[in-house]
């Protein structure tokens, strides 16, 4: 089993790239590029919600907001 969980879609994206620079069809190019850049902003957002999940929490990680003065 991968240990990795982005690996498969790191793999794709990298695949797709290289399909896409080999393709000498513009309409198969423009849909190889459309599926690149979905991999891709789906790689993000992943990443992005990982980092959040990750990141501190202010007031000692009780998730709320300050206590107003």
């Amino acid at each position: 089993m991968n240990d990795h969980p982005l690996k498969p879609s790191d793999s794709e994206w990298q695949h797709l790239a290289e399909q896409a620079s080999k393709e000498t069809d513009p309409g198969k190019v423009s849909q190889l590029i459309r599926l690149l850049c979905d991999r891709l902003d789906e790689l993000d957002r992943i990443r992005k919600e990982r980092s959040a999940s990750s990141a501190p929490r202010p007031n000692g990680g009780s998730g709320g907001q300050s206590p107003e003065p």
